[in-house]
């Protein structure tokens, strides 16, 4: 049985984003494949990278769902399921506003002006423009058979500034986009606040187009298409961000 390394946030983590009994795509992927699963919920790229620099073995193939970018993984945050709530704050206080959302905890909080200077610095050095594309082409210098890369935040990101290796591949667009889709009326992808209780925040039906998705990709060399997965077919999801 061949094996996959799987990195990534709450999109691709096994346990700790799961709300139902519902069988979801790494279900499925555990039954065919034996899997090494170091995804996490509410993490970004940074944590990502971080505990892939680690590894000195590798499985066969690598499923690597990158989180948001702008997720620091500030060391003062223990607690790295907060990663999303850091950014919250920085994005609030960008704003010349202390009305943080109810949710960010108070130990995130006590930290709040450390959090907005490390993310202006972040930013004032032009990293959120540098670290993606090295990000991803580190990811491919790894010894994998076969190499998918797929975003599970934001819009995806631009691949021009990536050599993109023959055993590799990474989707258009991101996993984020797909689960705000399902939602009939949220056709621009926008989120606010709240929980979202759909595993892996998608639907039952997507989740069986998610495992097709990858086995085909790395059964048959059939690159993933989003435009699979399916559309407008629950309510509008009303106030959820997910990695809440």
């Amino acid at each position: 049985m061949k094996s996959i390394d799987i990195f990534g946030d709450s999109f691709s983590s096994h346990h700790d984003a799961r709300y139902s009994a519902d069988t979801t795509w790494l279900d499925r992927l555990v039954n065919n494949y034996d899997i090494r699963n170091f995804s996490r919920s509410g993490v970004g790229a940074h944590y990502c990278i971080n505990k892939f620099l680690k590894l000195t073995e590798y499985s066969d193939y690598l499923l690597f769902c990158i989180p948001d970018l702008h997720r620091l993984n500030l060391k003062y945050i223990t607690d790295k399921t907060k990663q999303l709530d850091s950014s919250l704050v920085y994005d609030t206080m960008k704003r010349l506003s202390y009305d943080f959302p109810e949710h960010i905890d108070e130990s995130v909080l006590e930290f709040k002006d450390r959090i907005y200077q490390d993310y202006q610095s972040f930013y004032q050095m032009k990293m959120d423009k540098l670290l993606e594309p090295l990000m991803v082409q580190y990811i491919f210098s790894k010894p994998y058979e076969k190499i998918l890369v797929w975003p599970s935040s934001g819009f995806g990101f631009s691949q021009k500034d990536v050599i993109i290796p023959e055993h590799g591949y990474v989707v258009e667009g991101s996993l984020n986009l797909i689960s705000a889709f399902e939602s009939r009326g949220d056709t621009d992808g926008s989120k606010v606040f709240g929980k979202d209780t759909r595993n892996n925040h998608l639907s039952k039906e997507n989740h069986q187009v998610m495992f097709e998705s990858v086995f085909d990709y790395f059964e048959n060399d059939v690159p993933p298409n989003p435009r699979n997965f399916h559309m407008n077919i629950i309510e509008k999801v009303d106030n959820f961000i997910y990695d809440n």
